[in-house]
């Protein structure tokens, strides 16, 4: 039996592993300065990034430095302005562009996209489609109905990183995106597909009509889901009207 130059006996290269991943070596404080440098949407300098992170701009940019040095921060000049130095500005890698896994994901899911987005009258419908297809494998369902679907829908957006909030007028926010970048570039198929996933959860349910809504990019910072009306809820009850009469110094006296 061959055996590879480490060891290995199967056939085939092994996958990318996470002493290999360099954000499983960061420390607790040059990972928090990544993770503000990741909210700028535009690259950013010293000042602003420290300002964020409540520290010492000496502090951050050393921190800066030490990102740039394993690939995961990239630093230009920003265009000159009248006398002066121009300003050094800092932008966090893209994620698929940190982790070797996530970026060869990347490429080949970019690769597929763009075939179905060649080739598909309807690209948003194949994405719905294969969407569903996913979300129905990826539960068990226990027991039919609304709230069993809702709970494994919550499970299953958290368990792939969308950070879902709930919000206090009733809908939820979900304020990550596992595939941001591809979802920027086709978001005609890639939030179709994610829509997709919570039509098959619930229809897994056996209510596969009362699914949650994303509106993707509906808000600063996050997307948006709401729920689908409840067709056994009944007409909404309206609101009292206004009395006729309001009390002013202990005494009633009719309205002006």
């Amino acid at each position: 039996m061959s055996v590879g130059p480490d060891g290995d006996t199967a056939l085939g290269p092994r996958p990318a592993t996470p002493r290999r991943d360099p954000l499983t070596h960061l420390s607790v404080p040059r990972a928090f300065v990544l993770e503000k440098l990741g909210q700028f949407s535009n690259p950013t300098t010293v000042v602003e990034l420290s300002e964020a992170c409540d520290q010492h701009p000496n502090t951050v940019r050393e921190h800066l430095d030490a990102l740039i040095r394993a690939d995961l921060v990239t630093r230009t000049t920003a265009a000159a302005r009248g006398r002066g130095r121009p300003a050094i500005l800092y932008q966090a890698e893209p994620l698929d562009a940190r982790r070797p896994q996530v970026r060869e994901y990347a490429v080949l899911a970019t690769a597929m996209i763009l075939e179905i987005e060649a080739s598909q009258d309807d690209p948003a419908a194949w994405g719905r489609s294969a969407g569903i297809r996913r979300g129905r494998g990826l539960v068990t369902p226990t027991e039919p109905g609304v709230t069993a679907a809702e709970a494994a829908a919550r499970e299953i957006l958290t368990r792939h990183h969308f950070d879902p909030v709930d919000a206090a007028d009733g809908t939820i926010r979900l304020r990550q995106c596992p595939v941001l970048d591809l979802a920027r570039a086709h978001t005609e198929v890639v939030c179709a597909l994610h829509q997709g996933v919570l039509t098959g959860i619930y229809e897994a349910h056996g209510v596969g009509e009362r699914a949650m809504r994303i509106t993707p990019f509906a808000l600063p910072g996050c997307c948006l889901i709401e729920f689908p009306p409840d067709p056994d809820a009944g007409p909404p009850v309206p609101p009292e009207p206004e009395p006729s009469r309001r009390r002013r110094a202990g005494r009633a006296v009719p309205q002006d």
